[in-house]
């Protein structure tokens, strides 16, 4: 891969760093306020099954966003790690190049497209 396209795909990885650390961050604090708010004044609590239901939907809800927004910050922080230790857009199956193309629009992406197939 050439240097020209190797500094775009980093500036990409780091860009998207940087917005998932930022996302986990504030959603971070906002369930710690959440949670403060909530144990503090109990009158705010759902009585009825409909809003204990709601609430436990929207928490699950959020959790699952937390959880694959963690998975994806992990694909990313490996794939910077690649970068510096000169195997990003190799194959983690075959060894072989990943295409460009695909790297731009997946620069986390960890297979070609044949093995990214077969998986």
């Amino acid at each position: 891969m050439d240097s020209k396209n190797l500094k775009y795909l980093e500036s990409q990885l780091l860009k998207r760093k940087k917005e998932l650390e930022e996302y986990l961050s504030a959603t971070e604090e906002k369930f710690s306020l959440s949670q403060r708010d909530s144990s503090a004044d109990l009158s705010s609590q759902p009585t009825h099954t409909a809003d204990i239901a709601a609430d436990a939907e929207m928490r699950e809800s959020a959790a699952y966003f937390i959880s694959s927004t963690v998975e994806e910050l992990r694909k990313v922080n490996k794939a910077i790690k690649k970068i510096y230790s000169n195997t990003y857009g190799l194959c983690e199956q075959c060894g072989c190049e990943i295409n460009i193309d695909r790297l731009k629009a997946i620069p986390c992406a960890e297979f070609c497209i044949k093995c990214g197939e077969k998986s």
